[in-house]
């Protein structure tokens, strides 16, 4: 599979390569200044620069997820439902009465915590046992099958429909792995500050740059 997405990156990557290098090169083949020779210089400079931020963002990434961005849909662009749309706006404080009630209500899947989903057991199906809020936080509190935990502080608009549950904003998300996985409790924790992502973790593990985006939604689970 690995090979596969290298393989997909790489093709991706060679488009613009190939098409900005058309350019400098018809440039350069009726070049008679050299300032015309410098301008085809900083072209093939720009490709490859391109080509190489395209294939590491795609391997890191995952093709699939980049090109169909899997965790954009029209409401984020249109925020407010309208009657007959898919999905619907939640208060904070309503999460909880709806998930343990009989009304229809997403129940798990994969989790994207602003942009970030590789490893950890982020990439695969949660079942959600419970949905909690504390409202002298503001703190939402997810809690998955055999021992899962996602904690979102300061929730912003929310969204739900038969198929996804996201959060525009946090302030902080906390996700949590428990013992019945690891030999102690792993805990991953993302803060939003001075418009940038702040992580730590009770473990070794340091996020790709990659990995992240502010501009991306803080919680977004895939059902």
């Amino acid at each position: 599979m690995n090979f596969l997405r290298h393989i997909a990156a790489f093709y991706y990557a060679l488009l613009p390569v190939i098409l900005i290098g058309f350019f400098a090169s018809a440039i350069i083949y009726d070049a008679t200044q050299i300032w015309e020779y410098v301008i085809a210089g900083v072209l093939y400079v720009l490709a490859l620069l391109i080509g190489r931020f395209i294939f590491n963002f795609m391997r890191k990434r995952g093709v699939i997820a980049t090109l169909s961005g899997d965790n954009a849909t029209t409401d984020v662009d249109n925020l407010e439902p309208q009657e007959g749309d898919e999905f619907r706006e939640i208060k904070p404080n309503e999460i909880s009465a709806l998930f343990h009630s009989n009304e229809p209500f997403i129940n798990g899947g994969k989790i994207v915590i602003w942009g970030d989903w590789n490893g950890r057991y982020l990439n695969r199906n949660h079942t959600i046992e419970s949905i909690d809020y504390e409202s002298t936080s503001c703190t939402l509190i997810f809690n998955f099958k055999k021992g899962f935990q996602l904690t979102v502080q300061e929730p912003g608009r929310i969204f739900e429909s038969s198929s996804y549950f996201k959060i525009l904003k946090a302030k902080e998300i906390t996700w949590k792995i428990s013992k019945h996985h690891k030999r102690t409790e792993q805990e991953y924790i993302y803060v939003l500050q001075d418009n940038k992502i702040i992580t730590s973790s009770n473990t070794s593990w340091k996020p790709h740059k990659y990995d992240l985006g502010v501009g991306e939604l803080a919680l977004y689970i895939q059902g």
